[in-house]
């Protein structure tokens, strides 16, 4: 028995709607995954002295949560965040040229694990950061809740982004602002579909709420993944008594 054309392949506009939505997913896991942001710094100690130094000050906030790595782009020694560390970064060490024998740091990474990672690497003296003429005065950090994080991504992934950028440098504002507006639009966006059935039909949470389900899980696993790293890696910083600037 043969199947009817129609039966055999999906629908144009059901697929070009999953495709759609698939993407839009995809987009909104990797945002927090890819590394957007770098900075560098010269340092007052010599080379040697601050690659004897720096693991320990990562095994401060994170030990066995990275490792060395093999490749250092033509830096003298690379360390790079693990997929199950809360942090996502790369620092490198080396020299400013073969003649001039200074040396320096450059991090890549999030913009909040970049912007806290040098600040504590200010702390240790490690790095020398220029500062503008005013600065508010540097926070001490309180550790933040698992469980209300957890509840507010369940009833909305937007708002526990912002719990978790509330009072914390894990965060920038502009991460805080794309994560918050990009959870929004993903999740009206796959309730709005699935609840039509992908575009096939009216707008019916009684007779789609299946696929309505299903969709809101699927962000909010993300969402919940994401927030149980942010607070996870801000508790750290509260708990080792870090203090920071604060946007």
């Amino acid at each position: 028995m043969y199947l009817k054309t129609k039966d055999r392949f999906p629908h144009p506009v059901r697929w070009a709607g999953n495709l759609l939505a698939i993407s839009l997913f995809f987009s909104l896991w990797t945002s927090g995954l890819a590394a957007d942001s770098f900075a560098a710094y010269q340092t007052p100690l010599e080379l040697q002295v601050l690659e004897t130094r720096l693991p320990g000050i990562l095994d401060e906030f994170q030990k066995d949560g990275y490792s060395p790595e093999e490749e250092t782009l033509g830096f003298s020694k690379a360390w790079s965040s693990d997929f199950f560390s809360p942090f996502n970064y790369s620092i490198y060490s080396g020299t400013v040229s073969l003649e001039n024998k200074k040396a320096f740091i450059r991090l890549e990474g999030d913009s909040g694990d970049v912007k806290s990672i040098t600040r504590i690497l200010e702390i240790k003296g490690l790095i020398e950061v220029p500062r503008q003429e005013y600065l508010p005065e540097p926070v001490t950090l309180y550790e933040k809740s698992h469980l209300y994080a957890q509840g507010l991504n369940f009833l909305a992934p937007w708002a526990g982004v912002m719990y978790a950028s509330w009072d914390s440098p894990r965060l920038t504002t502009g991460q805080t602002y794309y994560r918050t507006i990009m959870y929004f639009l993903v999740d009206s966006f796959l309730i709005w579909a699935a609840g039509r059935n992908w575009f096939q039909e009216p707008f019916d949470v009684s007779k789609n709420g299946g696929q309505v389900a299903a969709v809101m899980i699927l962000t909010r696993s993300i969402g919940a993944f994401q927030s149980a790293n942010l607070i996870r890696g801000h508790n750290r910083f509260a708990r080792l008594g870090y203090t920071f600037y604060l946007e």
